[in-house]
């Protein structure tokens, strides 16, 4: 399993979205780690951002709280965290 794994952030919490030409790539921890569908209130498949990129997963900080938003699917981040 892997100790670390990384995704591109594309919003953190609920603040304003990451301009695309500063999208951070962010290492996480696999344990301690909430893996989510990203999903609106529109019942549409991801959350659409004002920067035109539609997040798929979440990942919540289980310590902090903290939640990321990232372009890939809750799927493909378990499976990142498990490599």
């Amino acid at each position: 399993m892997a100790q670390i794994f990384q995704v591109n952030v594309y919003q953190i919490n609920s603040l304003d979205p990451i301009p695309l030409a500063s999208v951070p790539k962010m290492g996480f921890p696999s344990a301690n780690t909430l893996i989510r569908t990203a999903n609106d209130n529109t019942g549409a498949a991801g959350v659409l951002l004002s920067t035109g990129v539609r997040c798929y997963g979440q990942i919540q900080l289980v310590t902090s709280g903290s939640q990321y938003l990232t372009d890939i699917t809750a799927a493909s981040i378990v499976t990142l965290a498990n490599a």
